[in-house]
């Protein structure tokens, strides 16, 4: 049997050999040299994954789906964004995580303490 590595299946590795060959494709065809700068893309598709399909010992993060988005401003110059000057929207959307991340384990804490009590009482 396999071992399963986080990060790595099939879907994952097939919708990324997918774009990077696209990226590769469109860019000898069309003489497009601005294509690379959509392949934090990729990073945002990991983040949404590991959202959706967290493990069961760990608690889900808001804080890589940020960061990747982040990356995708940036990469793209967005509002005119570059990693020089877009470093202070990294530090909010950081801190907009973090505050996100501990009201959602905050509210699944107090859900799981009151499930418990539930059990106890029966």
């Amino acid at each position: 049997m396999a071992s399963a590595v986080r990060g790595v299946g099939a879907s994952t590795g097939g919708v990324m050999l997918v774009v990077v060959g696209l990226a590769f494709a469109l860019e000898r065809l069309t003489g497009g040299s601005g294509l690379w700068r959509w392949l934090p893309l990729l990073v945002i598709y990991l983040a949404v994954r590991d959202l959706r399909e967290a493990q069961p010992d760990r608690a889900p993060s808001i804080v890589p789906l940020l960061a990747s988005v982040w990356l995708q401003i940036v990469a793209i110059g967005f509002l005119g964004l570059d990693l020089l000057n877009g470093w202070p929207l990294l530090v909010v959307l950081a801190g907009i995580g973090l505050v996100v991340d501990g009201l959602v384990r905050g509210v699944r804490a107090s859900g799981a303490s009151e499930k418990a009590g539930d059990d106890a009482a029966s």
